[in-house]
């Protein structure tokens, strides 16, 4: 919400339990990452990656759709850096193409490798990269390392008993963690 009273702006934003948003102000018009004259591009939809290895050093899950770790009995209180592993085949590529990658929805930060070479690193949205120069045509390797948020981790100490951890007591406080998806390629 925005409101204006007189030359003062005052912004309010509702953030989740244990919460922050990094907030920049300036009287000056800012773009980041981009420029100002840059157009925004039609995006075609090339391919949808359904399926994933996730690992972590605890917990090894095969072949299995994404999902928030808060639905999940063996990752709800979990704080572990994860691996999420799939392979796709590009029938071809356009030499004149650029191709972006979406993870749409990731909670916390996350590392791309494609075909053993780093993509980048996303902290926050939108979780899109551009992968032309690393994609292949025909089989493609896909890791992306997720770290997810520490809170649910401290709520499952309390849930164990551990009284260091009693603030954290409440299950409901879960907040969603994990690569959520759905994960796709695009072309422009």
């Amino acid at each position: 919400d925005i409101t204006s009273t007189t030359d003062l702006k005052t912004i309010s934003y509702n953030l989740p339990p244990y919460s922050s948003i990094l907030f920049m102000a300036s009287m000056q018009p800012t773009t980041f990452g981009t420029s100002a004259t840059t157009q925004k591009s039609e995006q075609t939809k090339v391919l949808d990656l359904p399926l994933w290895n996730i690992s972590t050093p605890s917990v090894n899950l095969r072949d299995t759709t994404l999902f928030d770790w808060k639905t999940n009995e063996k990752l709800k209180f979990s704080a572990e850096i994860a691996l999420y592993k799939t392979e796709f085949e590009m029938k071809e590529l356009n030499a004149n193409t650029h191709y972006s990658i979406d993870l749409s929805k990731v909670y916390y930060t996350a590392k791309v490798i494609l075909n053993g070479q780093e993509v980048g690193e996303r902290i926050f949205t939108p979780f899109t990269l551009d992968i032309t120069k690393q994609l292949r045509s025909g089989k493609n390797q896909l890791e992306i390392i997720v770290t997810p948020a520490q809170l649910n981790n401290l709520i499952g100490g309390a849930v164990k008993g551990d009284k260091r951890y009693n603030a954290f007591r409440k299950v409901d406080d879960l907040m969603s963690n994990g690569l959520i998806g759905p994960v796709s390629i695009s072309k422009e």
